[in-house]
């Protein structure tokens, strides 16, 4: 996709999804534009992948979607009274899925007249799409508070979260970093704080 220039801006300018989404009315603001394949390329590919669609065609899939964000955003109106940021993009996810069924369909139909009906195809490519979102968005949400969290943490306070997430002992980990056990569980109980806050300050800036 060619479009103009970034404008030069503060980065402090770009926070939250309601600003976010307000820049990106203008379709010449590529780094509003970079932001938002930032925040939102992975989770829209996840969905897409969780649909039975092959690995080429998800690549293709997720450009569709992000294209078709593009063209739409101007005219978007955020309203957290109607529902969720992500309800949207999930919802032209979906779409652009539907649409790449059906004309795979009516393509094959072409060449093999003894095909099954499409609706029954389409019920076994598009399983249960409210619920993959729902499962992909905090997996999202996890993955990326973690990203934004381990940089500020101790040597020793990631390693030992990281082995109690791998299924090692505390007496193990203790052991391996020299801590006491009390340490290994204080560990646990600050890293599990700091990634609560960060889910729920992502969900509420990107919901």
């Amino acid at each position: 996709m060619v479009m103009a220039k970034a404008k030069a801006k503060g980065k402090d300018e770009y926070k939250t999804r309601q600003t976010l989404l307000a820049r990106l009315k203008d379709q010449q603001d590529d780094r509003s534009w970079e932001e938002f394949v930032h925040y939102y390329e992975r989770y829209i590919y996840a969905i897409i992948s969780n649909m039975n669609m092959p690995h080429h065609d998800c690549q293709d899939l997720v450009q569709t979607v992000l294209l078709k964000a593009w063209k739409n955003l101007p005219k978007f109106n955020y309203d957290p009274g109607k529902g969720k940021f992500r309800g949207w993009i999930t919802a032209v996810t979906k779409n652009s899925v539907k649409d790449y069924i059906a004309k795979n369909f009516r393509r094959q139909r072409l060449l093999d007249a003894k095909r099954s009906s499409p609706d029954s195809d389409r019920k076994g490519d598009l399983p249960e799409i409210d619920n993959i979102a729902v499962k992909e968005w905090q997996n999202y949400l996890s993955q990326m508070a973690w990203e934004n969290v381990e940089g500020r943490l101790a040597p020793k306070v990631k390693a030992s979260f990281l082995m109690l997430l791998e299924g090692k002992a505390v007496r193990e980990i203790a052991a391996e970093l020299g801590l006491a056990e009390n340490s290994v569980y204080q560990y646990k109980s600050r890293v599990q704080k700091l990634l609560f806050k960060e889910v729920v300050r992502l969900e509420y800036e990107l919901g």
